[in-house]
């Protein structure tokens, strides 16, 4: 439950067949399967009723992971648009310095329009997307994308 609460920004689960009530959902790009990818983490850290943040975390030191992120568990949003930040300085700086500099970033807004949206995320990358979702906007369907 804590984890569904966690990954999917769920209210508390309801076990006698209710729908899947959920704002996000995930799909394993690669295996063409439901759920995170291997060694892909997810945190919703903020709720409003037009706004998500959630954190996505690939821990893979060596293998790139995609994953299509869903608004709403049966796709019945719509995302607008999402907002994440791009280093615009070299990581982790000047070889042999003492300690890395400083890492400057700028955000950059991508327009989606989507009820669903596909993430590649390069080894041992943190990314945080802040979502701006249109509710209840189609039909619910148990369908999910076309991976």
């Amino acid at each position: 439950e804590a984890l569904m609460q966690l990954t999917l920004g769920a209210p508390q689960v309801v076990y006698y067949g209710g729908m899947f009530n959920t704002r996000l959902r995930y799909f394993d790009a690669q295996r063409r399967r439901p759920g995170l990818p291997q060694d892909v983490a997810a945190l919703v850290q903020g709720l409003d009723p037009e706004h998500f943040v959630v954190e996505l975390v690939n821990t893979s030191p060596s293998a790139e992971r995609e994953v299509v992120v869903q608004a709403g568990g049966l796709a019945e949003h719509c995302f607008r648009r999402a907002s994440y930040a791009v280093a615009t300085s070299p990581y982790p700086g000047k070889v042999g310095a003492y300690a890395p500099e400083t890492l400057t970033t700028r955000q950059e807004t991508l327009e989606i329009d989507a009820a669903h949206f596909k993430v590649k995320l390069p080894p041992a990358t943190h990314l945080r997307l802040e979502l701006e979702v249109k509710r209840h906007t189609q039909a619910p369907s148990y369908r999910g994308p076309a991976l």
